[in-house]
């Protein structure tokens, strides 16, 4: 079991219906500090069968659970964090400030594996113009919904 703690990327609802799937991301607003020497360090979530509580893009929250690498049925590979229950989701502090300072590492719209891989779970701002998109798992829809309506993708 592990605890971590970041800022929401994604409401509660946006990627699944019927559980509670969102991003969250470690960055610190103002103090220009990072999470390790890669810089910002962040996971998804997925609680199966439950929309409770309900996270808001920009909460900061703990979440206890276990590591997997298997989300959502048809997310494989990704790092996740599975909570046991909804009470293992706890939003400390609702629309979190730093959330509007985050800036993502630059990616181009078609990087190759070797260059994606090492941004897995960070926060990153797709740079070129988007002319279609794979839904193949929700990271791939998080890039067309991010950088579409907001001019940024957040990977997690």
């Amino acid at each position: 079991m592990v605890s971590v703690e970041g800022i929401a990327l994604v409401d509660t609802g946006k990627w699944h219906n019927a559980a509670n799937y969102f991003a969250i991301v470690n960055r610190v607003s103002g103090s220009g500090a990072e999470a390790g020497p890669e810089g910002d360090a962040g996971v998804l979530v997925y609680l199966p069968g439950s929309c409770v509580p309900e996270v808001r893009a920009g909460d900061l929250v703990r979440v206890t659970g276990r590591v997997s690498v298997r989300g959502y049925t048809i997310d494989y590979g990704t790092t996740v964090i599975i909570p046991a229950r909804s009470e293992d989701i706890v939003v400390l502090e609702p629309q979190h400030a730093a959330v509007r300072a985050m800036a993502g590492v630059p990616i181009c719209t078609d990087p190759v594996f070797r260059e994606a891989e090492p941004l897995e779970g960070r926060l990153v701002t797709v740079e070129g113009r988007l002319s279609r998109y794979d839904n193949e798992g929700i990271t791939g829809q998080s890039v067309r919904q991010r950088s579409v309506r907001e001019g940024a993708a957040r990977l997690a």
